[in-house]
């Protein structure tokens, strides 16, 4: 099965586009549909169906304190970071969505580098279809574990080729908003 193909660029934010700003997204499928997802949830542990409906590039609300909002930074003062982010078997959506988030929230002078760490994946879209994916993708570099290492294990492949001043490590199904970064660089 080949990955959903997506667009690279973002689309404009709209609350009809499904999972929009964190919406749910509810379906009410049946036949052919509704064994696809299951198959999807069976697969994943979660529901990859709808995900692969949401699209890589949308918009989260801000779930913050109001008083953070306020604070400023001096991003000249700020560390640089890579960001790893260790997976096996990951869903397609998922993982891009996650790094797609990074990218887009970010600031450039911030983000040295998005290193991913695919730790041992034996499903076909982590393989060729991922390396083209990202070769398009600027600051984002995938190196693979030559056997299951292991979520630390995994992690620490990735420190080991990292070249930021501080290493963040992310999950790969999670998605960043505007102000993720700079609070954590601060400390």
């Amino acid at each position: 099965m080949s990955p959903p193909s997506y667009s690279h660029q973002p689309p404009l934010m709209c609350v009809d586009v499904a999972g929009e700003l964190g919406r749910a997204v509810k379906l009410n499928l049946v036949g052919e549909e509704k064994k696809n997802e299951e198959e999807s949830i069976k697969k994943h542990q979660i529901n990859t169906y709808v995900s692969d409906l949401i699209s890589l590039h949308r918009s989260l609300p801000e779930r913050w304190n109001p008083l953070c909002k306020d604070l400023k930074y001096d991003y000249r003062s700020l560390p640089s970071t890579s960001v790893v982010i260790a997976f096996y078997n990951e869903a397609w959506s998922t993982l891009l969505r996650t790094v797609h988030s990074v990218l887009e929230t970010s600031p450039n002078l911030l983000l040295r580098e998005v290193v991913l760490v695919d730790d041992y994946s034996d499903r076909a879209h982590l393989k060729e279809p991922l390396e083209n994916y990202i070769s398009s993708l600027k600051k984002v570099r995938l190196t693979r574990a030559r056997k299951r290492e292991g979520l630390v294990r995994a992690r620490l492949l990735g420190a080991s080729i990292a070249t930021g001043d501080v290493l963040t490590f992310l999950d790969c199904h999670c998605e960043c908003h505007e102000g993720w970064l700079e609070p954590l660089l601060h400390r």
